[in-house]
């Protein structure tokens, strides 16, 4: 383990976070979940980047989509964004949460040596998702 590298990944995730709680902050309806999947993309190319990984954009938008869209986390998102009752400020936790998530997923894969996105496993991905997710909301 590179913990050089692990530490860079590490503040690539975070500095990605703040920019997914940035996004969503702004009641932009469309536009903040636009945003929230391009900077999910672009935490996943630099992660890429730094681990030496072959990333497709398209894929990897693929895969932040099936990852997300299938977790019973974006349920509980989706509840949350419907209810005007909860504060846009819930809803910058929640993206927080979801690219913590994300961030935890791909780190985990590339630490373990992945070579390509499109060898994650995507099940497994899902099940550590949902148990990151709620991680990511403890964390923040």
């Amino acid at each position: 383990m590179n913990i050089e590298r692990k530490q860079k990944a590490e503040e690539i995730i975070n500095k990605h976070i703040l920019w997914a709680m940035a996004a969503t902050a702004i009641p932009i309806p469309v536009l903040d979940t636009v945003n929230l999947i391009f900077i999910q993309v672009d935490m996943l190319k630099s992660l890429a980047k730094l681990y030496e990984i072959d990333f497709n954009e398209n894929i990897g938008k693929t895969i932040v989509s099936t990852i997300i869209t299938s977790s019973t986390a974006t349920g509980i998102s989706l509840l949350f964004r419907k209810k005007k009752v909860i504060s846009r400020i819930s809803m910058s936790l929640i993206s927080g949460a979801l690219t913590y998530a994300l961030g935890r997923i791909f780190l985990s894969n590339f630490e373990k040596g992945v070579k390509s996105i499109i060898d994650i496993d995507l099940k497994e991905a899902e099940e550590l998702f949902d148990e990151n997710f709620e991680r990511g909301q403890e964390e923040l």
